[in-house]
């Protein structure tokens, strides 16, 4: 007989087996206070509504249900951490005729349904007692056993028994489902004992396999069926807390977040598996897991670091630059093919100059500028193609290259990259690592650049690589090839004086702790540190002395001598000590077969003098000061072309021994530009002419008289500047280099250029040459 009642709340539950007349305590719920008060104002009377599948309570609908419940009393609520425990009091079983939602608060109407009495009381006894019996054999084999037959005697009804056991029979919701759904008593006792059959069954078969297992293979299938339990559990774990998660579940887990190609993927995927098959004292396991963190860390996709601001960018560039006006330009326009083109592209860009030009920190700055990460990797002194490619992963302690763990270190697929020194590169027996570096400076090659201990492809072409040197000379053909020369030529004085005030002072005075009000230099004093305390194309020097001069200050302060201190260009002695410098200044005479020639150095541009000699003798030429032989050349070159010019005075010259010296003979010196120079010292010794000492040149000659192009030209012409030097004769090849010179030096300078020899000696020794030619014409 069915009777209508009007409508409770429902209390959903999921895959538990819900029976009348049975005591429960709910799992953890979240009622909120409406719920609460509809639960006071029906009695203390509610449903328990099993659900066909698991969802969230507020995505839950009418056909998300079973359609079969039962009315409960609710007993007692008890708050405990993260929600409440409900203890309830089932009675009769219900169907679903309505459904309703307000929120979270669900509720319907129920139809009373009858129960079958189709077992006596004996029948059930003896059912019930054969169930208790069998449950507890199997106690002592399956987790928990022991504690649920504790509470055997408590079990009065079958339905008590089904409530408080058949969790542990592995039964689908459905089949829980089942034992509410059948009218029949003895139906239900029936369901109730084939589940525990099928339980004992598996139990023996599980029994039975261990026994097996045991006296074959030993302890090998119990390790894996503790693993395999040990798998199931924690992945219940896993589900309850993600961050505990299982080592193999955390490593799957960043693998598919890391978004790698397919087939990087697929191999990390095999060495995974490999990890996990290997016994922990095994020494390739930990080999595994540094090769598996390191792959899981890098970046696999390229941040999006929005539009490019050209405007932004020289901003950039000129705060942390002063000058350099024509690497700052080339580096603008990439930046402009970028933004147009929205990807990385063009050619590699290779910065060349003196130390302290400011080449790494060009690569910071054009970091900001593209708002990506900067990584810097030194290459100076690598002679291991490994440091570049990574080593193999054939044996303990190998690693990733250099090139793979600064992308690691900058968090990044597309980071500014600055491979500084790469002129120091040097070829050991362990292979070359210019070689090495091809690939991934080759914007065609490095989209699939293998590093050996990763063994996968890596993109590289999101990269923005920028490259240092010092000097071109050692850096191989093929690599060379691949960069496009942006040449630093260094600061001229102005550049200097603008740099240190600008710039250096503050950082130096910060670094020493000083406030502005407590230190003030004058700019004579700056330009005096420059003129005698340094001597350098960069401003490396000078942000030492500066350094110096903070550290003199603060000690006079700390010291009590003063509380304020002021540094002019007449203490300057006092805060950094004697002059350091004596830079060669010109002569105020010069003598007769001496000439002044200008030098490149790595530290920028000097002059030189050449001083010539004569004596008796039988023609010998003796070359002095430490030249190497490209200037022993130039030396023997400049002889013959003498004696080949004054054919009417062969006796004169054959008779003499000549001596050729360049002071500071402790200094190397060696370079394809100081040929005019020896010939023109060597002429004014032959004719007994004077050569201006406000004139400087250089270049090269040729057996013919002709002058050779020469590099260095800025460095070289701001050393004749600061020496004093009023006018300069260049090879007339090198006046397109002109355009590199800064405006102030040229300004300065008187600037000829020469062709031949004739030239020379025309405005080195006001003389006319005859035009060269051999005897035998």
């Amino acid at each position: 007989m069915e009777q209508k009642i009007k409508q409770y709340l429902i209390i959903p539950t999921y895959d538990c087996v819900i029976l009348p007349d049975v005591e429960y305590q709910l799992g953890t719920q979240r009622l909120s206070e409406e719920e609460k008060s509809r639960i006071k104002i029906d009695g203390n009377r509610t449903v328990l509504l099993p659900l066909n599948k698991q969802k969230e309570k507020g995505e839950i609908e009418e056909a998300d249900f079973f359609g079969l419940g039962v009315v409960a009393d609710v007993v007692e609520i008890n708050e405990i951490p993260g929600g409440i425990r409900i203890h309830v009091k089932t009675r009769e079983k219900v169907r679903l005729t309505g459904f309703s939602r307000v929120g979270e608060l669900m509720e319907g109407g129920f139809i009373t349904l009858d129960e079958v009495s189709d077992i006596t009381a004996e029948g059930e006894k003896e059912a019930l007692e054969g169930l208790k019996k069998t449950t507890i054999e199997l106690s002592g084999q399956f987790e928990g056993g022991q504690v649920a037959a504790s509470f055997i005697r408590n079990c009065e009804s079958i339905h008590d028994y089904a409530s408080m056991f058949c969790q542990f029979y592995d039964m689908s919701p459905e089949e829980k489902y089942a034992l509410l759904s059948t009218d029949s008593m003895k139906e239900r006792t029936e369901l109730i004992q084939e589940a525990l059959l099928r339980f004992k069954g598996t139990i023996d078969m599980r029994v039975e396999l261990n026994r097996r297992y045991d006296e074959s293979e030993g302890n090998q299938y119990k390790k894996a069926a503790i693993r395999k339990q040990i798998g199931m559990l924690q992945q219940e774990l896993d589900d309850m807390d993600p961050e505990t998660a299982s080592e193999e579940d955390q490593y799957r887990m960043k693998i598919e977040q890391a978004g790698m190609p397919a087939e990087a993927k697929k191999e990390i995927e095999r060495v995974l598996r490999r990890y996990l098959e290997a016994q922990p004292n095994d020494p390739e396991r930990s080999m595994l897991e540094t090769y598996l963190e390191f792959v899981t860390q890098l970046a696999w996709k390229a941040e999006d670091t929005g539009p490019i601001d050209l405007a932004r960018a020289k901003r950039i560039l000129d705060r942390d630059h002063y000058g350099l006006d024509k690497v700052k330009e080339r580096i603008l326009q990439q930046l402009a093919v970028m933004a147009l083109r929205k990807e990385q592209t063009g050619t590699i860009l290779l910065l060349v100059g003196a130390p302290g030009t400011g080449k790494t920190s060009l690569g910071r700055s054009v970091a900001e500028a593209l708002n990506r990460k900067y990584v810097r990797i030194s290459l100076g002194g690598v002679r291991d193609e490994a440091e570049i490619r990574g080593h193999r992963r054939t044996y303990i302690g190998s690693m990733p290259g250099r090139i793979m763990e600064g992308i690691k270190r900058a968090g990044a697929m597309n980071p500014v990259m600055v491979l500084d020194e790469v002129d120091k590169l040097t070829a050991g027996f362990n292979g070359d690592p210019a070689s090495a570096l091809l690939e991934v400076l080759d914007p065609e090659q490095n989209v699939t650049f293998t590093d050996h201990y990763m063994n996968v492809p890596y993109d590289l072409s999101r990269v923005f690589f920028i490259c240092t040197a010092n000097t071109l000379d050692t850096i191989p053909g093929p690599l060379l090839d691949r960069m496009e020369v942006i040449t630093l030529n260094g600061y001229t004085p102005v550049e200097k004086f603008h740099i240190g005030r600008e710039h250096l002072l503050r950082r130096a005075r910060a670094d020493a702790g000083l406030k502005a009000k407590q230190i003030r230099v004058s700019d004579g004093a700056i330009r005096r540190m420059i003129a005698d305390y340094t001597m350098e194309a960069g401003v490396r020097g000078l942000r030492k002395q500066f350094d110096v001069m903070m550290r003199s200050a603060a000690a006079k302060i700390v010291g009590g001598e003063c509380e304020r201190v002021s540094v002019t260009e007449r203490n300057l002695d006092e805060y950094l000590g004697r002059k350091k410098l004596e830079h060669d200044r010109i002569l105020r005479t010069c003598p007769v077969g001496v000439a002044t020639g200008l030098a490149w150095t790595q530290a920028g541009g000097e002059i030189l003098f050449i001083e010539t000699s004569a004596m008796p003798g039988s023609g010998h030429v003796t070359v002095t000061g430490q030249l190497g032989d490209v200037m022993k050349e130039s030396a023997s070159i400049s002889a013959s072309l003498v004696r080949s010019l004054f054919t009417g005075e062969k006796e004169r010259i054959d008779d003499k021994d000549i001596h050729i010296h360049v002071p500071q003979g402790a200094v190397p010196k060696d370079g394809p530009s100081a040929g005019i120079t020896l010939f023109t010292a060597l002429t004014s010794l032959m004719t007994g002419k004077c050569v201006d000492p406000h004139l400087a040149m250089t270049g090269e000659i040729s057996l013919r008289g002709q002058v050779l192009p020469i590099g260095g030209l800025p460095e070289k012409l701001m050393a004749a500047q600061r020496a004093g030097i009023e006018t300069v004769l260049i090879p007339k090849d090198n006046e397109k280099d002109l355009e590199d010179v800064p405006e102030e030096v040229k300004n300065t300078l008187k600037i000829i250029t020469v062709e031949t020899i004739q030239d020379v000696a025309h405005h080195a020794l006001g003389i006319t040459l005859p035009v060269y030619h051999t005897p035998f014409q």
